[in-house]
């Protein structure tokens, strides 16, 4: 296994959205820290939560300036379809929503999908979504660096004195997040993306998974600047015996939609040591589903997360015999808890 390296962002899944807002009028910070019993709209935890929707529509980016227009609140992980909108535009909405958020901001990059009934967009295949996708954020790029106009005329896109006013608070650019299995998804993603969404996989599937990225990485010159984030649907419990028991209960948690992620079942020192033997592949974000019920919030919040972050810490600070927090045990609760757990984890 590699060295742990990196802190750990935790992110919540989009079902995090509708679970901590009800549309009603109190801020969103005030309803966020609410739901979790805190004060002061902290949101112990999580450092971001994931915003979603259907690709042919904009709700994403409202629900975004929404989210972050609370100064205390999270960051967002806000999904971004490339074909509604043209590529200035884009810019311009991506830069302001940034701005907004003072740098706490990411963007999900989906190539393209098949549009809704109401959309205005044209359905590509999936070389050509690739091809219209590369365009695409070579365009965002170059509008979000520019200090003056161009002019641009390609396969899919034509701008004339194409500018962006508004600059991305990040410098250089707001973190884009692109994942895929095809050859050509991944080697979109190796050009563009500073984080790779992973599929959910066993650790030696995602140890050849990540190789196989930073191969393609390799050729763009960008193999150490690609990282990794890894999706997981927890089912926390006091005891092995609660956790399963919840999840034989909801077998397709969260009612939500089931995201494609690694199901992790146990309780928070399992759990933790999991999360934690991924985060020594050079896993850095993890995007957290199952987190709606109040129980499962509330151990995840003050057991697991604490028992994470202390020990990968300890062991960026070289600390590497006790990197493991010494809340999470070694023994059967622990390391062979897990390897058991581990067999029986799978995707939704």
């Amino acid at each position: 296994m590699e060295e742990f390296i990196m802190p750990i962002t935790f992110t919540g899944g989009p079902e995090c959205w509708t679970t901590f807002y009800d549309g009603k009028s109190r801020s969103f910070a005030k309803q966020t820290s609410a739901a979790y019993g805190q004060k002061g709209g902290e949101w112990p935890g999580l450092d971001r939560i994931a915003i979603d929707g259907p690709p042919d529509l904009p709700d994403n980016h409202s629900r975004a300036a929404f989210a972050l227009a609370s100064r205390s609140g999270p960051g967002v992980l806000v999904s971004h379809c490339v074909g509604p909108l043209e590529p200035v535009i884009a810019a311009r909405q991506l830069a302001s929503l940034d701005q907004l958020g003072n740098g706490r901001m990411a963007i999900r990059i989906f190539p393209g999908g098949e549009p809704g009934p109401s959309a205005n967009w044209e359905w590509l295949d999936h070389q050509k979504s690739i091809a219209r996708a590369d365009e695409y954020l070579v365009l965002l790029k170059r509008l979000w660096l520019n200090e003056k106009p161009f002019d641009h005329e390609g396969p899919y896109y034509s701008i004339r004195n194409g500018f962006c006013g508004v600059k991305p608070r990040q410098s250089p650019l707001i973190p884009l997040h692109m994942g895929g299995r095809s050859g050509l998804a991944v080697k979109l993603a190796s050009k563009h993306a500073d984080i790779f969404t992973l599929p959910p996989g066993t650790i030696s599937e995602t140890r050849s998974m990540m190789m196989r990225v930073r191969e393609a990485a390799a050729n763009f010159g960008r193999a150490d600047k690609i990282g990794f984030s890894f999706p997981v649907m927890v089912v926390l419990g006091e005891t092995r015996d609660e956790a399963w028991r919840r999840a034989e209960r909801n077998p397709a948690l969260p009612d939500r939609g089931r995201p494609e992620a690694m199901r992790l079942i146990g309780t928070p020192e399992e759990i933790a040591r999991a999360l934690l033997d991924y985060h020594a592949l050079g896993i850095k974000e993890f995007v957290v589903h199952g987190l709606h019920a109040a129980k499962s919030l509330a151990l995840f919040t003050h057991r697991l997360v604490p028992m994470v972050r202390r020990s990968a810490a300890r062991a960026r600070a070289g600390d590497h015999a006790g990197a493991i927090d010494a809340g999470v045990p070694a023994g059967p609760a622990g390391i062979a808890g897990w390897r058991g757990l581990r067999q029986k984890a799978w995707r939704t």
